[in-house]
C-alpha cells in the first residue's frame, strides 16, 4: 500500500508499508518497517527492522532482528528468536522448546535460554532451561537440568526433578545428598564455641512494605567469627546511603552459607552430649546419681 522496495510476491500477501520488506508466504502480513521478511504461511510482522517469520502462523510483533520460525510461535524485542512450536521469546530469549517461553535477557552473551519442552525463563539473564517443565524466575547464570526443577536466584544448577532451588534456603520438596554428585568433601569443623559467639537477631528488611519481620544474623557479625562461609551478590552493590544495585558505586552485599551454620548444630550437638556423659561419669563414680 506504500513504502518503497517493498515486494509481496504472491497473491494474498499485504505490507503496508516501510522499506525492503518481502511478504512471501501465502496470507502474510507487514504492517511496516523496514527489511523485514515475512515467509511462512500466515505469518504475521508488526514492524521494526530485519524481522523474520518463517514459521507457519508464527507473529513477530516488533523490534530488531526478531526472528519467529516455529509454526503458531510468538516473538518480539531485540534478537529474539522463537524457534520452537507454539514458542513465545521477548527481549533477547530463545524459545527453541515445545511450547517454551524465554522473556528478558537482552540480546547477545546475557540472552535467555528455554530450549526444552514446556520449559520457561522469565526475567534476568544468561539463564537456561535444559529440561523438561523446568522453570527460572530471574536471576543471572541459572540453569535447570531436571525435568519440574525450578531456580530462583544466580549462578544455580537445578539438577535434581521436581526441586525448588534458591540462594541461602534449602531445596524445597527434599535434600540433594547424593555423594556421587558431590567432590572435594572435607570434615565440618565449627564447634560449640564459633556457634555461640553468633548473635540471632530480628529485622525488617529496608523498603519491605509491609514491615515482615525476619529472623537470622547479620553477615558483618558472621564474618567476625566464620570469615571463610562470607560471600558476595555476584551482581549488586549498596552504597552509604543504602541504594543497592548492579550499577551504582557501593560494595559488594554479603551473604553467608547458611547451610554451614545448620551442620554446624550437629558437632555442638555431639559436644554437648560428650561434656553431658562425662559428668554423669564423674557423678556415678562418687555415687551421686
Amino acid at each position: 500500500m506504500g513504502g518503497l522496495s517493498n515486494n509481496a510476491s504472491i497473491g494474498w500477501t499485504f505490507i503496508g508499508g516501510g522499506y525492503g520488506n518481502s511478504a512471501s508466504g501465502y496470507l502474510s502480513t507487514i504492517v511496516g518497517g523496514e527489511s523485514s521478511v515475512s515467509s511462512g504461511g500466515r505469518s504475521f510482522i508488526g514492524g521494526g527492522a530485519s524481522n523474520i517469520a518463517s514459521g507457519a502462523h508464527s507473529t513477530v510483533v516488533g523490534g530488531q532482528f526478531v526472528t519467529a520460525s516455529g509454526a503458531f510461535s510468538v516473538a518480539g524485542g531485540c534478537r529474539a528468536n522463537a524457534s520452537g512450536c507454539s514458542s513465545v521469546a521477548f527481549g533477547g530469549g530463545t524459545a527453541s522448546g515445545y511450547r517454551s517461553i524465554a522473556i528478558g535477557g537482552g540480546g547477545g552473551a546475557g540472552g535467555q535460554g528455554a530450549y526444552a519442552s514446556y520449559s520457561a525463563t522469565i526475567g534476568g539473564a544468561n539463564n537456561f532451561t535444559c529440561s523438561g517443565y523446568s522453570f527460572i524466575g530471574g536471576g543471572y547464570s541459572n540453569q535447570t537440568n531436571g525435568p519440574f526443577s525450578a531456580a530462583f536466584g544466580c549462578g544455580i544448577n537445578a539438577a535434581s526433578a521436581c526441586y525448588l532451588y534458591a540462594n541461602n534456603i534449602c531445596n524445597v520438596s527434599g535434600g540433594t545428598s547424593d555423594c556421587r554428585m558431590k567432590h572435594s568433601i572435607c570434615p565440618l569443623t565449627y564447634n560449640l564455641d564459633k556457634l555461640t559467639q553468633l548473635n540471632p537477631v530480628s529485622f525488617i528488611f529496608n523498603g519491605d512494605c509491609g514491615n515482615h519481620r525476619r529472623y537470622g544474623f547479620i553477615a558483618q557479625q558472621v564474618c567476625q567469627i566464620l570469615p571463610e562461609i562470607i560471600t558476595h551478590h555476584i551482581i549488586d552493590k549498596i552504597d552509604a546511603e543504602g541504594n543497592v544495585g548492579g550499577e551504582i558505586e557501593g560494595d559488594p552485599i554479603l551473604q553467608f552459607e547458611k547451610d554451614a551454620l545448620y551442620a554446624s548444630y550437629v558437632n555442638a550437638f555431639k559436644e554437648l552430649k560428650d561434656r553431658l556423659e562425662t559428668v554423669e561419669a564423674i557423678l556415678k563414680r562418687n555415687n551421686l546419681v
